[in-house]
């Protein structure tokens, strides 16, 4: 008896015409004994005209990758001649090419070219024997039909926080169906989420032919209320040395009894925050636990940022990891993946990447990996982050990737899993950052390829880094655009929403916000289901400081932007913290609406308050809702506070009379100085003292432009300022007219 070691391809779902969806028999093991055969087994695993021939003697077992329930048929393609027998198999380990496991039954002769057996309790493989004398038989595939699985639910009462995916109660579920919510029979929904307690029932479609299967029975759902509170404040600044209270835990409307735990950056319960006087400069994030009387609880993070008073500007700097290898093992003389473009990882460059490429179907047998090392340690307690996306259209498939802090070439810790919290909820081709918290004086981080990830699914990483404070609070590199990443993909607000089918829309062209180019743009089209969202994030060099403001240029298919209501909305980070709540349109305390900005271009004004922020995202989608929404978004940039001319005067036209204007000396901002030019971009610096003795005798108007520097560097475009001197009976005057809006 011989036994091959051979991995296969997996082709989990194809669609053929106007037929029913099928899921196929994911990977197989092989008996050949001695004057047998058995030729390409590997080509009886997917749904094409390639099969497998079996010779007398010979079997071929082909192994579903999910369970099979109790009487539902599972079919094979096959043609050709002879005695053979079918069986279907429970396997102890699905992971190995052998005949393995125990036969449950269903034993048949083969007698057509499509044939379908059964068996009285579970299984997840079928075993195809060639019997007679100098016989063969070709086989194709083995598969299942999804829709023909009985719609059970594992438990009839269920309690859950917020929400609950039905799918989570279903004995067998498949991502290639679609899922729908019933009540009394109707249909209340498109996903399979509910968020009202009430008796549910749930209907499974197939999206090939609209077969549609509803279950025979329902489940008591009740909806707990998740804690309604707000953090006092997400940003706090604590000298070293010195402590400062806990942000405080506001209960909303009907929020009941409240607790709380608050952990610092390394997990620790605390219940205040002391800086000992030896911590470094930089941003930490902590978080709180919220539970209510429901046994409910949610966790946010707040940014603790610890000052010196020798730096009270604070400028954090990206550390990136510089030089990578990578190991992909053989199985026999096969790869399992393989690594291309593997320096893209450690170029410092946001737009390029590795691949690290599945050739085989892992399962979580095997694993391979890329490493990403720097030229000197990373201190204990420092965040840090890798950018990385996937090609698959399935969401969470980032799942199947873990991290491995090292150090001076060995493990440290445990495997970090990436995933948990917005990456859950991520679909493919989605740009996103997964940072973590050093727990020791590291030099690399290792990113290991496995889980079940299938065949032909790439996970692309760009870059890795961490972040620390930069002594000088000066930049190293002026040049390049404010916009340093854009972030762009398609997720859900639930889980369970997203599948292959659902997937129509997403962000294309995302770096033409970021090249100063009014007349480019990124295009953002809404997906037409509820639940679903897509979003673009742009990355800022720096922190974006109090009075600061950010301008988003874009043009949309609705004439005036209020009318989109909460379906369009912006949030602020600071890291991977979220700053205060998500800002909808109809906020204008914190935005102004630019409806004619310029020509048929509409633009948001967001106006910063107390709390910095360093990324800006842009959401387009509705929880509940949807709109038909086509989104041309051309640029992003910010400009520091421009201070009136005088002192305690707030308005944009002053007047003057002829010799009353000292000076043009702008009031202090924060981390912020001004040069003076007379061109909107180029030119050289003016001095306003001159300024002054140039014009304030000579009646006319004088336009120049005002150029934030933050940092050693410019910050955010010129702002236009026109200065008016006009003559009057008795002596001339001044007037200074301040561009608010004009970018």
């Amino acid at each position: 008896m011989r036994f091959f070691f051979t991995f296969i391809i997996l082709v989990s779902v194809f669609r053929v015409g106007f037929s029913q969806t099928k899921l196929v028999a994911a990977y197989y093991g092989e008996n050949i004994p001695f004057l047998t055969s058995l030729s390409k087994p590997e080509d009886a695993t997917s749904l094409d005209n390639n099969y497998a021939t079996i010779g007398s003697g010979a079997t071929l077992q082909l192994k579903f990758s999910v369970v099979i329930p109790a009487n539902q048929s599972v079919y094979v393609k096959a043609d050709g001649n002879g005695n053979t027998t079918v069986a279907l198999y429970k396997n102890a380990n699905t992971g190995t090419t052998d005949v393995d496991g125990t036969s449950i039954g269903g034993t048949v002769n083969f007698s057509s070219d499509i044939f379908s057996i059964k068996a009285g309790q579970e299984s997840n493989a079928v075993a195809i024997k060639q019997g007679g004398t100098l016989q063969y038989r070709k086989v194709y595939y083995a598969y299942i039909l999804p829709i023909e699985s009985p719609l059970e639910f594992k438990e009839n009462t269920i309690v859950a926080c917020g929400s609950y995916n039905l799918i989570e109660n279903l004995k067998y579920s498949y991502p290639q169906l679609k899922y729908e919510v019933l009540k009394n029979g109707e249909k209340i929904s498109s996903s399979p989420n509910i968020v009202q307690s009430g008796t549910y029932s749930i209907r499974a479609i197939d999206p090939d032919n609209n077969q549609q299967v509803v279950a025979t029975s329902t489940v008591n759902v009740t909806i707990n209320p998740e804690p309604n509170y707000t953090l006092s404040t997400t940003y706090l600044i604590v000298g070293k040395g010195n402590s400062v209270a806990l942000p405080q835990v506001q209960a909303g409307a009907d929020a009941g009894s409240l607790t709380s735990v608050f952990r610092d950056n390394n997990g620790n319960v605390i219940h205040s925050i002391v800086i000992p006087a030896t911590t470094p400069t930089g941003f930490y994030t902590y978080t709180v636990t919220v539970n209510n009387t429901y046994s409910c609880s949610d966790t946010r993070s707040f940014i603790v940022y610890v000052s010196d008073s020798s730096n009270p500007c604070p400028l954090e700097e990206r550390v990136y990891a510089s030089t990578q290898s990578s190991s992909v093992p053989l199985l026999l003389v096969l790869p399992v993946g393989s690594v291309l473009d593997a320096n893209n990882a450690v170029d410092a460059n946001l737009k390029t990447r590795s691949n690290m490429f599945s050739l085989l179907n892992l399962l979580g047998i095997t694993t391979f990996y890329q490493e990403l090392k720097w030229s000197a340690k990373i201190p204990k307690g420092s965040t840090v982050t890798v950018k990385l996306s996937s090609s698959s259209s399935i969401a969470n498939v980032l799942g199947g990737i873990s991290i491995r802090q090292r150090k001076n070439g060995a493990d440290v810790g445990s495997l970090i899993p990436v995933r948990g919290g917005l990456i859950d909820l991520l679909a493919a081709d989605n740009e996103t950052y997964f940072s973590f918290t050093a727990t020791d004086d590291i030099d690399a981080v290792r990113l290991i390829y496995g889980g079940v990830l299938g065949v032909g699914t790439s996970v692309y990483i760009y870059d890795a880094w961490y972040t620390r404070t930069k002594a000088n609070g000066l930049l190293d590199n002026c040049n390049g655009n404010d916009v340093i990443d854009v972030l762009s993909g398609a997720g859900e607000y639930l889980k369970g929403v997203l599948n292959a089918a659902s997937l129509t829309s997403f962000v294309s062209n995302q770096w033409d916000i970021a090249d100063d180019d009014i007349n480019t743009f990124a295009t953002m089209n809404s997906i037409a289901q509820v639940g679903t969202y897509i979003q673009t994030t742009a990355v800022f060099k720096t922190l974006t400081m109090p009075l600061d403001t950010t301008l988003i240029v874009l043009e949309t298919n609705y004439n005036t932007l209020n009318l989109l209501g909460d379906f369009l909305y912006i949030q602020r980070f600071l890291g991977d913290v979220k700053v205060g709540a998500p800002i909808y349109l109809n906020n204008p305390t914190l935005i102004t609406l630019l409806n004619n900005f310029q020509g048929t271009k509409q633009a948001i004004l967001l106006h910063t308050n107390d709390m910095p922020y360093d990324k800006v995202a842009i959401t387009l989608g509705g929880a509940v809702s949807v709109l038909n929404v086509n989104t041309k978004l051309y640029e992003i940039y910010r400009k520091p506070y421009i201070p009136p001319m005088l002192a305690n005067n707030e308005k944009d036209l002053i007047g003057y009379c002829s010799g009353d204007l000292g000076n043009l000396t702008l009031q202090n901002v924060p981390c912020t100085t001004f040069k003076w030019y007379e061109q909107e971009k180029g030119g050289i610096e003016l001095n306003p003292v001159n300024i002054v003795s140039t014009i304030k005798n000579t009646p006319g108007k004088y336009t120049y432009y005002i150029q934030g520097i933050r940092y050693g560097c410019t910050f955010g475009k010129r702002v236009k300022l026109t200065i008016d001197v006009y003559q009057k009976p008795d002596s001339p005057h001044l007037n200074i007219q301040q561009g608010v809006t004009s970018f």
